[in-house]
This record gives structure tokens, C-alpha cells and sequence, in this order.
């Protein structure tokens, strides 16, 4: 059962202010969560109460339908203080869109209650399902089900007769495997799962080659903008968030603590040293770029819906490898600053060190392979193949 607060009017402007004034306490719980390696309840349900899960589900499920340029901007917010805070609210927000997917006749058991949480585990290679009488049978183990431990749901992908298919399971059923023990990202409790012979009822499971091209039973049930996105379009969403808030976080430590040191055997102050004012400098328009980059192109997505009502294979391409141009230079911008800073971001519990670990873990998600994404778009232009950036 969801375990939001009652449903209230979330704006954009609302959420991202709302995210801002939470982020300092995030900062506060930085280790706790690291040690933990996930989230507290507490923090758990500030997430649910910020109104950041709904942001991009339909307002006819409770929903605010804000689009993803306001989660990403909110995210953004939330990792500047703690990025493992604002991958799971990432995720959750863009699992919402995922949920709204499901056939209409889910809704009810999922929405009914208030805004889920959702969980996935979407690698579909050591999953098997199939099919039975009214549904499916599911058995197998995935990983890197983030924000498990606080979820009321996960989607489980497995490899079918008609293709990947994403399976909606009650938490409760499933096993969760503790061993979610990394460097960056350690608060998101991103452990696997197992499930053994778990009876799947047809209603809870969708076929992701329709929902990935923006055709699903939510989308023509409901025709929001958002639900209309193929989804591989906005499944990054809180990831590049997290990396971009992750690198503003850098950039606030060190302005606001690192740079002041006096280091080394010369008692030189570290922002006197004109290499440190280059690679700020660098690194600020870099991250700014990034920013820019992945709000005009979540923007492009959802204006293209109502203009144009389609996307090109094109589009679809580019707009993957600009978010991932985004995090790999943001990721980088990042790496950048930590270079500079000296002996003292090596402990644990100083704040460069938190933005740089989590900031880099998240830059490894499959949504930002910018190496995959260069060549598919550099195949595009040559007419080489056409990339199939449904799954990726």
C-alpha cells in the first residue's frame, strides 16, 4: 500500500523551492545514509510529502503531470545536498510514469491508495517468465533495484514469447538480497532481488516495445504529453539530475570550504593559485552547459508531443546522446574539481568527497553511455544502421 500524505497542488516553481530547503538536511544525514547504504524512513517519506513522485503522473491518477524538466530541476536541487537521496526520488518519479503505463484496470490497486513508490529491477537476463493461465509465472534474481527497501512496488523485466516484459510485484513478495555495499551512491540501497514461481496476473504486466515507443495502455487512456515520450526518452531523467546536482555540490564545497585551505609546505592558500581559478572556471561552464543542455532537450521532447505528435528516429537518437554529452561533461567537470582539491577530500565525510563518489557512480548508468550513443548517432549520419535505442 502507497504510504504518501494526502494528495496537494504541487507546482514546478513549488517543487524545486521545496527541494532546495530540503537539501541541507540531506547533507546533514550524508554518512547515515552511507552506512545505512540506503535511505532513512524519515527521509523516505520527505520525499513522498515533497510531491516529487507524482510530478509526472497523470493528474486523473493523483498526479501533478509537471513533465520532466520540473523533476529534473527539483533532483538537480535534492543533489546538491545528497545524491543518493535524489537518484531514488528520481527514480521513483520516472517508476510513476512507468506504473501509469500498466493496463487501466491496475490502476485502482496501484494509484488507489495514493502515490506509489516504485522500484525496478530492469536487467532481463537472469529473469524468466512464462506464461500461465491469466498471467505469467516469474522466476530470477535482478539487480539494482534502488530505493527498494522503501518501496511499495517493483517492475521486473524478463525476456517473454512477445519480448521484454515488465512484470508489477507487491514488494512483500519479493526476496531482497543485502549486497549493496559500493564507493559512490551507497545511500540509494540499490540491492537485488529474487523471486521464485511468483504468479504474475496478466493486468500487471505490459510489453516494454510498446511502451517505449510512447504507445502504452496509460498513454492512449489518458494522452498525457509525458505518457506520449517513448520512454527510453525520459527514463534518465533523476539520473542526470543526480549527476548534474552532483557536480554543483562539488563546486559549492570547495568554493565554500576547500578552496580556503592552506596546503602544502609553502602555506599557499589554495583559491590564491591561478591553475585552481582555471579549472573553476572551466568547470563551471562545463556544468552549466550540461544543465542547459538536458532541460532544453527534456523541453524539445514534450514540445515535439504537441507540434509534432511523433518522433523521428532522428530525434530519438540525438536527444540520448546530448543527455549523455551532458553527463559525461558534467562527470568530468566534477572529476576536474576533485583534482584540485587536495589531501583533505580523501576522508570520508568531507563533502567534495561525498559529491565525487556519488556523482561518478551515477555517471555510470546505462542511460549516460555516451560511447554507445556517439557511435549510434555517428552510424545515423553515416547511414551505417539505425540504432535501436529502445532498450538501451
Amino acid at each position: 500500500m502507497a504510504q504518501t500524505t494526502t494528495p496537494r497542488a504541487v507546482t514546478a516553481e513549488g517543487l524545486a523551492e521545496g527541494a532546495r530547503a530540503l537539501a541541507p538536511k540531506l547533507a546533514e544525514r550524508a554518512q547515515t545514509f552511507d552506512e545505512l547504504r540506503r535511505l532513512t524512513p524519515e527521509t523516505a517519506q520527505e520525499i513522498r510529502d515533497l510531491g516529487i513522485i507524482g510530478a509526472m503522473v497523470p493528474t486523473q491518477l493523483g498526479g501533478s503531470d509537471l513533465g520532466p524538466v520540473a523533476v529534473f530541476d527539483a533532483c538537480v536541487e535534492l543533489a546538491r545536498g545528497n545524491a543518493s537521496a535524489a537518484w531514488v526520488a528520481g527514480n521513483w518519479t520516472v517508476h510513476g510514469t512507468l506504473g501509469a503505463m500498466f493496463p487501466v484496470e491496475t490502476h485502482e490497486e496501484l494509484f488507489g491508495d495514493g502515490l506509489p513508490t516504485i522500484a525496478t529491477g530492469f536487467s532481463p537476463w537472469r529473469g524468466k517468465t512464462k506464461a500461465a493461465d491469466g498471467g505469467t509465472v516469474l522466476s530470477g534474481d535482478w539487480d539494482f533495484s534502488s530505493g527498494i527497501n522503501h518501496s511499495d512496488w517493483v517492475v521486473l523485466q524478463a525476456l517473454g514469447e512477445r519480448g521484454p516484459i515488465a512484470h508489477l510485484v507487491p514488494t512483500s513478495e519479493v526476496q531482497v538480497l543485502d549486497n549493496w555495499n559500493t564507493n559512490g551512491l551507497r545511500g540509494t540501497g540499490s540491492h537485488d532481488v529474487h523471486i521464485d514461481e511468483l504468479f504474475v496476473p496478466e493486468r500487471r504486466t505490459i510489453n516494454m516495445g510498446e511502451s517505449s515507443d510512447g504507445d502504452s495502455h496509460g498513454s492512449r487512456a489518458y494522452g498525457t504529453e509525458t505518457l506520449r515520450v517513448p520512454l527510453a526518452q525520459l527514463f534518465g531523467t533523476g539520473v542526470i539530475a543526480t549527476v548534474v546536482g552532483a557536480a554543483f555540490a562539488a563546486v559549492d564545497a570547495f568554493t565554500g570550504g576547500t578552496a580556503n585551505v592552506i596546503g602544502g609546505l609553502g602555506g599557499v592558500k589554495r583559491s590564491s593559485r591561478p591553475e585552481v581559478h582555471l579549472v573553476l572556471g572551466k568547470a563551471s561552464a562545463d556544468i552549466g552547459a550540461a544543465h542547459t543542455v538536458v532541460r532544453d532537450t527534456l523541453q524539445t521532447a514534450i514540445d515535439t508531443v504537441d507540434i509534432e505528435g511523433g518522433f523521428s528516429h532522428e530525434q530519438r537518437v540525438r536527444w540520448r546522446r546530448d543527455i549523455a554529452w551532458a553527463g559525461q561533461t558534467a562527470a568530468g567537470a566534477l572529476s576536474s574539481i576533485y583534482e584540485i582539491s587536495g589531501a583533505r577530500s580523501l576522508f570520508r565525510g568531507d563533502a567534495l568527497d561525498q559529491a565525487y563518489r556519488d556523482g561518478i557512480a551515477a555517471s555510470h548508468h546505462f542511460s549516460l553511455s555516451w560511447d554507445r550513443l556517439y557511435v549510434g548517432y555517428g552510424e545515423l549520419m553515416t547511414g551505417t544502421t539505425e540504432t535501436d535505442l529502445a532498450m538501451v
